[in-house]
Order: structure tokens, then C-alpha cells, then sequence
């Protein structure tokens, strides 16, 4: 279960390097918070609570990847347009 939701993010956080600039930085940001949004929606329906926990965890983690690509692109530490 938790691969599917890092499979995600890393595959939007990639397309999304894709651009360039700083916009690409607030774009990658984005979609971190955008698929933590998600995965907490998917805990509050969750089957169990053990499930819900992960989930919740895995939102959390998520977001912090998110930000931290995204400085790491503002910073100038990854290029924008790696592929």
C-alpha cells in the first residue's frame, strides 16, 4: 500500500520538473500538498484504523518531499529540468 502513493508523488513531482524557474518549484510544492490532500481523504474512509494511520502518515511524509524538492529546485540543488 505505501508504494502506490510514493509511486504517485514521484511521478508528479517528475512531470512537473520538467518546466523551469521557480514556478516549477511552486508547481511541485503544489501537487505534494495536492496528493497529501488526497491521502487523507483516503485515511478518513479507511478500513481500519491501522490503514488510516498510514495514510495519515504517508500524507504527511508527502508534503515534507514535496517541500523539500521544492527548495531544492529554488535553491538552485536540482536542476528544473532534470529527467
Amino acid at each position: 500500500m505505501r508504494f502506490a502513493p510514493t509511486a504517485l508523488v514521484s511521478a508528479t513531482l517528475l512531470a512537473l520538473a520538467g518546466c523551469g524557474g521557480n514556478s516549477t518549484a511552486d508547481n511541485v510544492e503544489a501537487a505534494a500538498d495536492q496528493t497529501g490532500d488526497n491521502l487523507e481523504a483516503l485515511a478518513e474512509n479507511a478500513a481500519n484504523p491501522a490503514e488510516a494511520e498510514a495514510l495519515e502518515n504517508q500524507a504527511i511524509l508527502t508534503r515534507e518531499t514535496g517541500r523539500n524538492d521544492a527548495e531544492a529546485i529554488r535553491d538552485g540543488e536540482v536542476p528544473a529540468n532534470r529527467q
